[in-house]
């Protein structure tokens, strides 16, 4: 299988099986925690003694705080979620086609080429 992925402007281009130091905003976030110099954000959870027991267990036998458990719980899975929707995962005959297209591109029909004279939408302001 061959991955593509994409980047921070959604362009795609092969995975080369290497990456850059902070590729996207999120990429901070991998630092690991420290509950030493905690941060001024915050999030209130609300949640049954039961479930804070067992995550506070949890926490205890990975050495750390109960916030710092947590955090480092859904950075994890937020990493997975966007590592999931910025990769393309073609099989070898996705493969094929697809470099068969970037090839051999076919000639642009009539309204492909009317379309190309339209003016550009206007950019949103930030």
């Amino acid at each position: 299988m061959f991955a593509m992925a994409r980047n921070s402007l959604g362009q795609s281009s092969p995975d080369l099986g290497y990456t850059s130091s902070l590729r996207h905003p999120w990429e901070a976030a991998r630092m690991s925690i420290d509950s030493k110099h905690p941060s001024s954000a915050r999030i209130e959870i609300r949640m049954s003694k039961e479930i804070r027991q067992l995550l506070r267990q949890a926490a205890a036998i990975e050495g750390v705080d109960l916030a710092s458990f947590v955090l480092e719980a859904a950075l994890e899975e937020a990493r997975k979620l966007l590592a999931q929707h910025e990769t393309i995962v073609l099989t070898n005959a996705g493969m094929a086609a697809l470099a068969g297209v970037l090839t051999n591109p076919r000639q642009p029909t009539q309204a492909m080429m009317d379309l190309m004279t339209l003016p550009d939408l206007p950019t949103r302001k930030s």
